[in-house]
């Protein structure tokens, strides 16, 4: 077992290694990215205290946790279907972090919430969606094994009209439209000083979420920066009040996860632009409304402009994507039309 600063290099290689072995024979997962593995690092270094779990070539993990806080995180995790190796890096980093002085663990989660976080659970007989976090089947199991109890329990729906929930939809958002609160798509023109406007209320949104640490303005544009090529099928919005301040979000994304794999060259360039103005199946990622505009419909009025643009590019299926069950937007998502598509969990330990 070797256990390693955050950021080593020597962590890094391995867990491109493990990876390329895990999904080698797994093809629908994405490939792995030592340099998404280094940028994570890198911010984890600046705000938390971490260590790399490492078990020969089968099994990896990175443990971390802010000093003096209270609960310690699992996350960049790589390992082959191996439970000696699986269960002696959770173990270790566990124990490690009980040592740090958390009472509560939780992963898997990369960094923070706003990178891949939980395992699926299935059912698997729908097609894993854009920027839904995949794995092999068995590791919710081995986490299981090694004492990981089932916690922050999600669940994504389909609904299969755009055009009827965005009716019932514009119905219930009648209030917000009268109260004067206005609706306006992110493009590739505004989305950088829309974003900047709304940063300031992402940790009230999140408030008692997974949203960890501190993230500045860079940061936050930064993790956007690559998805402003979908910008363009105006699927996403801001929400702004009577006075035009930002007071709410929906980001959504068309589903270019079926082409991604065939993303090189000019060709598989043209067929992601189309696919970006064309989708097939359009995702609801996140939807957030500031805490003294809610009750104002203004999230309804959001998911009706979502809903109205999937119609219009004649989208046959949405996801609402990783919603938690006490969640109003889960409760929407039910209340037009929402089927269940899969669920995905974190797993925790607490020491008593």
């Amino acid at each position: 077992m070797k256990v390693l600063e955050v950021g080593d290099p020597v962590a890094i290689a391995a867990w491109q290694a493990i990876s390329d072995r895990v999904w080698r024979h797994r093809p629908v997962l994405p490939a792995a990215d030592a340099s998404r593995f280094a940028s994570i690092c890198t911010r984890l270094s600046g705000w938390a205290t971490g260590r790399h779990f490492v078990s020969g070539d089968h099994a990896t993990v990175t443990a971390w946790c802010l000093p003096g806080g209270d609960t310690g995180h699992l996350g960049l995790y790589a390992a082959m279907p191996e439970a000696a190796a699986v269960h002696e890096v959770l173990n270790a980093a566990v124990s490690w972090l009980h040592g740090q002085g958390v009472h509560t663990v939780l992963g898997p989660i990369d960094g923070d919430a706003w990178e891949r976080s939980r395992f699926s659970l299935g059912p698997d007989d729908a097609p894993p969606f854009m920027l839904e976090p995949e794995n092999p089947p068995e590791d919710p199991k081995l986490w299981q094994e090694a004492g990981g109890m089932p916690s922050h329990r999600v669940l994504s729906q389909r609904q299969d009209d755009p055009a009827e929930a965005a009716r019932i939809l514009g119905m219930a958002a009648a209030p917000a439209r009268e109260a004067g609160y206005r609706i306006v798509p992110l493009t590739s023109g505004n989305w950088r000083r829309l974003m900047l406007e709304l940063h300031p209320m992402i940790p009230e949104v999140f408030a008692g979420g997974l949203t960890l640490g501190p993230l500045g303005p860079g940061d936050f544009l930064a993790r956007f920066a690559p998805m402003a090529p979908l910008w363009r099928s105006g699927l996403s919005f801001v929400a702004m009040d009577a006075e035009g301040s930002v007071v709410g979000f929906l980001l959504g994304v068309p589903d270019l996860r079926p082409w991604l794999g065939r993303a090189g060259g000019v060709a598989g360039r043209m067929t992601l632009a189309w696919r970006i103005r064309h989708p097939r199946r359009a995702v609801l990622k996140t939807l957030g409304v500031a805490r003294a505009h809610r009750r104002s419909a203004v999230g309804h009025a959001l998911a009706h402009a979502f809903h109205a643009r999937a119609a219009e590019l004649e989208v046959p299926e949405v996801i609402h994507a990783l919603m938690a069950e006490d969640n109003p937007s889960f409760h929407m998502s039910r209340s037009i039309g929402g089927r269940p598509v899969r669920a995905h969990l974190l797993y925790g330990w607490h020491r008593a």
